[in-house]
């Protein structure tokens, strides 16, 4: 007969898988003993586990946002109960959302008392702040049972799983803080002592046992042990449990004593039905206690005594301190048991509609007193031989990766030549770790069969461990391990800052991360600062290079010493603060060049620039200055110039010279006496603005003209050195005019575009003309100017004329004189003599006439008279007398001559005494010419017997009377009349006075 076993296996309440087994009727019978290890050997070890294993989950869901956890100083370790595994697997790999970077130790607990748990195994997890998935070696993958727990502890302070606070009593995790360098280690019994109402961030991915180690090369066939109470194949005392269907039992005095798997169940039954034996874990114990269902066997019960034997993959592994309990689905299903027992052993849950699950915790009720025959038999392991360097292994963590400075574990696992896990320590094992630096190794015994390994890298590189069994390597052995550097220390990061560098010219070094130990730190990711203090600004890039390093490039915008700081999370780098002289680029002669106005054209008297851009070898323009270059010009005639050259400091200098001379000039640069690239440069320089100071008018137009004719003359303009000047363009204006206020003329200007203008013009009058000249609005040097218009051609007796004092006064003896004239038709007067003119001086005597061509159109005209009177004056030209002829001309006598003057009259007769008497003085000139208006002074004296009142009057006409009243003494007087001091003719004069009736005394002259 065949009948079917079911096995209901449910993963975190998804879907029921079902496994069917065919099962022989006789296998429900008691079997012999020993057959049934040989049985239960044959049908394992040909069971290889080739199922697909089940794949699952425990975790939180994510409501609303994750907050992050701030342990604080020190470090803590949790345990969330909620988060229970069931049936048995193992953790393929672990998700958190992490508040910082750094390492949790995930960890699976089992529990081992109120708030107390065992760690299973561990996991350590360097994590990134977020959400992060970080799958575990198959070989450091954790072995779990039902019912145990996810735990983990945060090894980095302030780093651990983020959580969100809930009001769930059912959902809380437990907390221990560690002390300062305490550490928790596999097989550890740990007390957690506080409790919070938190939902943590984790989540476990774990997948079924399939492929792991085989059952059979663990447990042995020659030892079973019963676990139960004795069931008789007739029992007819037991009684059938009156209990409702869908109630869950748990036996407490049925307590595993050792680790192992149920091979049998031994019962006596009170009916058919579906019964479900169990094995299950506490929980915890307290009134209502809480068990985890560990695993269970769903069979068919049947009434009497059944002995039931489970088949390879149905085997509940159990571990110490698990209990039996059971199940019943139906009524039929039932256990008999003894209701006279004494011990309160049997605990029962409430009844429930669902069928229990593995890995579900159930809450059962107070013990209550009874015996069930029910009884279970496991097998233990079996009894192990010596430890085998070829079966033995090591797993953890620090045969995968380590981090400086942290402590890097793993265990290794002595297995026996079968492959089976020693429970007994004592093993010869030695670890050997040679890497870039010697570490120190402790190898601990926990007396298991696993010996805890650690050590501590100071230095991160490649390493090799070494594991063995005596001299014989292990499974794997030896591995190579890559020891990270730890976390960036600012104060152990270097820089291979340079002392100098360019101005302008970008210069980079590498700043290294390094963490504490003076490692290179592989990742990158900080965030680096550089500040420079100096003379002026720096711009900075920093570029993650990669590995560790930082490219920084700095561009320096001033020359001088700056001060840089190289600073990461507050802290200044090793090193820091460092100095760079910063400086300029040399100039290269040969790559800097010249352009500029200055080195192709200039102009005499103006500033010629240019400007020289220095630049470097390298063909870099220069962002700076204080570069040494040097300007000389050498010019015509020898002339030799200086260039002022300023600095602008930025790498361009302006240069200034300035020329007098026209011509060719040659303008050297040069650097350091190394001239630039085609220095010198030739350079033309021509003349300046015209100067009216320095320009100059010349020609015939500026001494003489003719009336009525054109006339030129010319102006050559120059600058203000003289130089002649070789375009136009000036305002030229040149004005004529007259003294006697005419018209003024303006001449006309024709300019030649070389320099160079001609000025013509044409007067309509002889005379002095005054030539005015202006350039560019100022009087031009030497002017003005007075040009002589003289007339020409035939000379015009009505327009020529005579004038001068000797055509309307003259006298005896003087040549008097007038000037002619010569005018040609229109009145200009001739400027050139060799005409012939008729003078002609009609009077009372003979003239003599003077005529003198003056060889400039005038002619001088002199006559002399000797005969005074009224003479008539003729000029005439081609019998035409000219203007102002003829004209009388009274001819005057000459001066006063004393001998030819003469005294006459009745006073130089003498008389009585007392009578007046008078006598005339005639003024005559050499020639007895009476004169008619003489300037001469006649002196009177009178000598003789006594004083005479004697007076003179000048009567204007040439004459002076002399009066004179005789005195009472008579007597001979003499009266002298002179001229200048000489007596004229006759004097003096000798008068005789007499008293009246007397005779006149006769008076000889000779006495």
């Amino acid at each position: 007969m065949t009948r079917l076993v079911w096995l209901f296996l449910t993963l975190l309440g998804a879907c029921v898988c079902a496994v069917q087994v065919e099962l022989d009727q006789s296998a429900l019978e008691l079997v012999d003993k020993d057959n049934i290890y040989d049985d239960l050997l044959e049908a394992l070890e040909s069971s290889a586990s080739t199922a697909v294993p089940e794949t699952g989950f425990v975790g939180h869901e994510k409501v609303g946002e994750w907050v992050d956890t701030k342990v604080g100083v020190g470090r803590a370790c949790y345990v969330d109960p909620s988060l229970h595994l069931v049936g048995t697997g193992v953790m393929e790999s672990w998700g958190l959302h992490a508040s910082g970077t750094g390492s949790v130790r995930m960890l699976v607990l089992r529990i081992a008392g109120n708030h107390k748990y065992t760690i299973v195994g561990e996991n350590i997890v360097d994590v990134e702040a977020g959400d992060g998935t970080y799958s575990v070696p198959a070989a450091h993958q954790i072995h779990f049972l039902g019912g145990d727990v996810v735990g983990w502890c945060c090894e980095t302070p302030g780093v651990c799983p983020s959580f969100q606070e809930v009001d769930d009593r059912k959902v809380q995790v437990l907390q221990r803080p560690l002390t300062e360098g305490e550490k928790v280690t596999v097989n550890e019994a740990i007390h957690f002592t506080e409790v919070e109402k938190k939902r943590f961030a984790v989540r476990g991915n774990f997948r079924m046992w399939g492929d792991v180690k085989p059952v059979p090369k663990v447990f042995g066939p020659d030892v079973v042990h019963p676990l139960g109470h004795s069931v008789s194949p007739s029992d007819a005392q037991l009684v059938r449990d009156p209990t409702s269907v869908q109630t869950a039992f748990v036996d407490t005095s049925l307590r595993f004593d050792h680790v192992g798997i149920v091979a049998e169940w031994v019962f006596f039954g009170m009916g058919e039905g579906t019964l479900h034996l169990q094995v299950y874990r506490v929980v915890n114990q307290t009134r209502m206690a809480l068990y985890t269902l560990v695993g269970e066997n769903v069979i068919q019960a049947r009434p009497g005594f059944v002995h039931y034997v489970v088949p390879d993959d149905e085997q509940i592994r159990v571990e110490l301190g698990d209990n039996v309990g059971w199940f019943y689905e139906d009524v039929g299903g039932l256990i008999g048991y003894h209701q006279e027992s004494s011990t309160f052993a049997i605990r029962r849950a409430e009844p429930s509609s669902e069928l229990p699950v593995a890995g579900q915790q159930i809450r059962f009720g107070r013990e209550i007193r009874r015996t069930y025959a029910l009884q279970a038999r496991y097998k233990r392991p079996r009894a192990l031989g010596p430890a085998s360097a070829a079966q033995s292994f090591a797993e953890g963590v620090g045969l995968n990766k380590s981090v400086v400075g942290s402590e890097s574990s793993f265990t290794i696992y002595a297995q026996d030549a079968d492959g089976t896990r020693k429970t007994s320590g004592g093993d010869d094992f030695n670890v050997d770790v040679a890497g870039p630096a010697a570490l120190d190794v402790d190898e601990v015994d926990n007396g298991d069969g696993t010996y805890r390994v650690t050590y501590t890298p100071l230095a991160s590189g490649v390493y090799v461990i070494t594991i063995k069994l005596g001299t014989e390597n292990i499974q794997d052995s030896p591995l190579h391990i890559r020891v990270a550097s730890g976390q960036t220390d600012p104060t152990h990061s270097v820089a291979d800052v340079p002392q100098g560098a360019t101005v302008y010219v970008p210069t980079s070094f590498f700043v290294e991360s390094r963490d504490h130990f003076d490692n290179t730190v592989a990742t990158g990711g900080e965030d680096y600062s550089v500040d420079f203090v100096g003379p002026g600004p720096v711009e900075t890039d920093i570029e993650d290079a990669g590995a560790g390093s930082y490219k920084v490039t700095f561009t320096a915008q001033a020359v001088g010493n700056f001060t840089l700081d190289i600073v990461l999370g507050g802290k200044k780098i090793k090193g820091s603060p460092f100095h760079v002289h910063v400086e300029a680029t040399l100039a290269s002669a040969s790559a800097s060049r010249v352009q500029g106005p200055g080195v192709e054209a200039a102009t005499a008297g103006e500033n010629a620039t240019f400007t020289i851009t220095a630049v470097d070898e390298d063909g870099a323009v220069k962002k700076v200055g204080g570069d040494e270059f040097k300007v000389s010009v050498a010019g015509p005639a020898g002339i030799t110039l200086n260039g002022t050259v300023h600095d602008l400091g930025n790498g361009n200098y302006t240069v200034r010279w300035i020329p007098t001379m026209i011509g060719i000039y040659y303008v050297n640069v040069d650097l350091l006496g190394a001239p630039l690239a085609k220095s010198p440069y030739a350079v033309k320089v021509t003349p300046g603005a015209a100067d009216p100071t320095k320009s100059t008018a010349f020609g015939n137009g500026l001494a003489l003209t003719v009336p009525h004719e054109v006339s030129t003359f010319n102006i050559a303009t120059k600058d203000r050195f003289g130089n002649i000047r070789d375009r136009g363009g000036d305002e030229v204006e040149v004005h004529l005019s007259l003294p006697q206020g005419t018209s003024p003329v303006r001449a006309n200007v024709t300019d030649q575009q070389n320099g160079g203008y001609v000025v013509s013009y044409q007067v309509d009058k002889s005379g002095n003309w005054t030539v005015t000249i202006s350039l560019n609005g100022s009087p031009l040097a030497g002017t003005p100017v007075t040009v002589l218009s003289k007339g020409s051609g035939e000379v015009s007796a009505s327009h020529s004329k005579a004038f001068g004092p000797g055509l309307s006064w003259a006298m005896v003896g003087a040549n008097a004189t007038f000037t002619i004239q010569a005018a040609d038709l229109y009145g200009n007067d001739k400027t050139e003599g060799g005409d012939f003119f008729d003078v002609k001086v009609d009077g009372p005597g003979r003239v003599k006439v003077w005529f003198v061509d003056n060889k400039n159109g005038s002619y001088d005209v002199a006559y002399l008279a000797t005969v005074s009177g009224s003479y008539t004056v003729l000029v005439n030209y081609k019998t035409h007398n000219i203007t102002g002829t003829p004209v009388t001309v009274e001819v005057e006598a000459g001066p006063t001559n004393p001998l030819m003057s003469v005294a006459t009259g009745e006073g130089l007769l003498g008389g009585e005494t007392g009578s007046s008497h008078t006598f005339l003085v005639q003024a005559k000139d050499k020639d007895g010419n009476i004169i008619r208006r003489s300037n001469a002074q006649f002196d009177v004296a009178v000598t003789g017997a006594g004083p005479l009142d004697v007076g003179a009057v000048d009567n204007g006409d040439g004459t002076v009377e002399v009066s004179y009243t005789a005195g009472n003494e008579p007597g001979v007087y003499a009266f002298s009349v002179a001229v200048s001091g000489q007596n004229i003719q006759g004097s003096p004069y000798f008068v005789s006075i007499h008293e009246p009736g007397t005779s006149q005394t006769f008076v000889d002259k000779k006495k």
